[in-house]
């Protein structure tokens, strides 16, 4: 089935590269949850005390498809799955196809070719969107799985939030190994600003939110610039990093918390982070317009939130008796971008203040200052005892929406939207007019153009074992121990063969042999390269 999906997907995408003329570089950038609409207002936004257009302008060339397998509504896991694998997948997924096999990733295989990758998000690094290009299982809220996937199968530079995770997981050896001298880590702005290319060691920066939290990063507009790197510098610093590869690189940024602000339908978060998001397509274009072999593709995993310039209190006058509020009446700057300029802080970072027992800002004043909303009594008092029993995210909803009720903003969900998705990309070498495509579309277009050779290859590092697996004469039945899937040699022990699950080794005797790609364990079978089981069939 991948196979025709691939003669399908190649015969229907005109790439443009000729054999004389190669890309070396893919920067591909992802505003997680980003409906439509969220340009149209970020521009209004940036416009407003700026002339200069978005960056994202000039790019959009088509749009996509984003439903799962099954045709659902997407969510980031199978959605992410098709933009790095080419294969659809079901909720909750993480780089495997519905069956639960796990799929190459335009990552591994750039890493197979010799190039450098990067993942550069502001959620944790295990998150669905940055997991699904390193990680293979198919339950996106296993951390302690991904962190060890993530572990033995790093890209080169990965800066997103989640040393809170690598903290508190039970990691075994992992960590041990993560801290060893393949790994420079590093957790504060001060030692990110003195980063160097080092051809020896993985970069991970992670890095805590305003509020020092250690699992996510803030939002653009409550980031301490003093003390965390924003979305595009972290853009920029991977850039000067994975430059020095002259073969080549790959590299993701995520703008993730976009959709964790239209989950919670506060427009200021949601739109202030996706003209930082912004900030980051400018240096990856700057980068592609002065060297010639970078290809650049913006495009969101999913909608959510529905967010929209207009709400039902700006209807046709056939339904709303309050002319001043008909649609053609309402001025955008004055009406909905000007009070929006006033918000001072998220409505996560007030909803944190308010539920801090000794706070002062459970108060009408307060949330005016800000938030620039006007509270009735009756929202007041259900704030005050949501606050009381810590529901925060009753409280960060009721502030968005608010606001957003009061100022003609739209929002018909707080949940993923089925809609397809905008689609920016910069080929040097041709302007792209790429029509309605599906998700599966972009990791065969970024395949093609970095030469990475097929992604039907998965027979290559995917070949399922378990302990049912007795075929192999010169071995017992396997048995799972410690972990590890054995096979214990009949005659000579020095022969034995250990499969290590979610690692990059595996033991013949007391040999560690290491794999160009992750042995994934999902479910006590064991998904490992072709060289394990040419091992297995060759020993006598």
């Amino acid at each position: 089935m991948k196979t025709l999906l691939i003669i399908i997907q190649l015969l229907s995408i005109s790439l443009g590269f000729s054999q004389n003329e190669r890309i070396k570089n893919v920067i591909f950038l992802i505003p997680d949850g980003t409906s439509s609409d969220i340009i149209g207002m970020s521009r209004w936004y940036k416009q407003l005390t700026d002339t200069n257009s978005l960056a994202i302008d000039e790019l959009i060339c088509g749009m996509v498809k984003t439903h799962c397998s099954d045709n659902r509504f997407p969510d980031s896991a199978p959605t992410s799955t098709a933009y790095a694998t080419g294969v659809k997948s079901l909720t909750g997924y993480i780089g495997v196809d519905s069956a639960k096999t796990p799929q190459i990733s335009v990552l591994e295989l750039a890493k197979l070719k010799g190039l450098s990758t990067g993942l550069v998000v502001t959620c944790e690094y295990s998150n669905a969107t940055p997991a699904d290009f390193v990680c293979h299982y198919p339950n996106r809220k296993k951390n302690s799985v991904l962190t060890q996937q993530f572990i033995f199968n790093s890209p080169t530079v990965v800066f997103s939030g989640g040393k809170g995770f690598l903290d508190t997981i039970n990691l075994g050896n992992s960590l041990k190994d993560f801290n060893n001298s393949k790994f420079k880590l590093i957790d504060n702005k001060s030692d990110f600003l003195k980063l160097k290319y080092n051809n020896e060691k993985a970069i991970w920066g992670l890095f805590s939110d305003y509020n020092n939290n250690s699992y996510s990063k803030s939002y653009e507009c409550d980031r301490n610039d003093e003390t965390e790197p924003s979305l595009s510098e972290m853009t920029e610093k991977a850039l000067d990093i994975l430059k020095e590869n002259k073969k080549g690189f790959f590299l993701m940024v995520e703008g993730s918390q976009i959709d964790w602000a239209c989950h919670a339908n506060d427009p200021y978060a949601a739109v202030t982070d996706f003209i930082e998001f912004d900030k980051s397509i400018k240096i990856a274009l700057d980068y592609a317009k002065t060297n010639d072999s970078t290809l650049v593709i913006v495009c969101p995993d999913h909608g959510n939130g529905g967010i929209r310039l207009g709400n039902f209190n700006s209807n046709s006058p056939h339904f709303n008796k309050n002319p001043k509020n008909k649609y053609d009446k309402i001025s955008i700057p004055e009406q909905i971008i000007k009070p929006l300029h006033s918000i001072k802080w998220s409505a996560r970072k007030l909803t944190e203040k308010i539920i801090d027992s000794s706070s002062v800002y459970l108060t009408k004043e307060a949330i005016k200052e800000y938030y620039n909303l006007t509270l009735s009594d009756n929202l007041f008092n259900e704030i005050k005892k949501l606050a009381q029993n810590k529901k925060s995210d009753s409280i960060e909803y009721i502030l968005g929406r608010t606001f957003s009720d009061n100022n003609f903003i739209g929002w018909t969900t707080t949940g993923h939207t089925a809609e397809d998705v905008f689609l920016g990309i910069y080929n040097p070498i041709k302007n792209e007019r790429m029509g309605i495509i599906d998700n599966t579309d972009i990791a065969f277009y970024i395949a093609k153009a970095l030469n990475l050779g097929s992604l039907n290859s998965d027979s290559l590092y995917f070949n399922k074992l378990s302990l049912q697996s007795d075929k192999f004469n010169a071995f017992k039945k396997p048995v799972v121990k410690d972990g590890s899937l054995v096979f214990v040699h009949k005659t000579d022990k020095n022969k034995t063969v250990q499969i290590p699950s979610n690692k990059n080794y595996y033991l013949v005797g007391s040999k560690k042999n290491e794999t160009q790609t992750l042995i994934v364990e999902i479910n006590s079978n064991y998904f490992v390269p072709i060289e394990i089981i040419e091992i297995l069939n060759n020993y006598k």
